[in-house]
């Protein structure tokens, strides 16, 4: 699969790092994307949609990002890719734990999450 043509969620209540990450795929060339604000939009945008990867924030109001995953995984395997800028080491075990594929730190290294991108969707070229 090239990873260019892949349907990205990104899932943040935050515009400002919806848009962050919107510009760092953009610049890797991904230009299928969409953003939900929060969990709720999220759930209704996944059953509307053919995902490849999500890219999911871990705090957000009303279903934080580990119940987020938890539901997701009731349904799908889509890969996940879990995100915070908390710097608790039982936040990234809990979102592996709940089925995450991988967790990066905010603010976001751009060649960590395109090397997150290309190690799950198989481009490892």
């Amino acid at each position: 699969m090239n990873y260019q043509n892949l349907n990205i969620l990104v899932v943040d209540d935050s515009e400002f790092f919806r848009n962050q990450i919107r510009g760092l795929l953009q610049a890797e060339g991904i230009t299928s994307k969409d953003d939900a604000h929060d969990a709720k939009e999220a759930l209704l945008k996944i059953q509307s949609s053919d995902f490849n990867l999500l890219l999911v924030d871990m705090v957000m109001p009303n279903m934080n990002g580990i119940q987020l995953i938890k539901e997701i995984r009731k349904t799908s395997k889509v890969k996940i890719i879990a995100m915070s800028t908390l710097e608790l080491d039982h936040i990234q075990v809990d979102a592996i734990n709940a089925g995450a594929d991988d967790f990066i730190k905010k603010p976001l290294d751009p060649k960590e999450l395109i090397a997150s991108i290309k190690f799950l969707t198989g481009d490892n070229e």
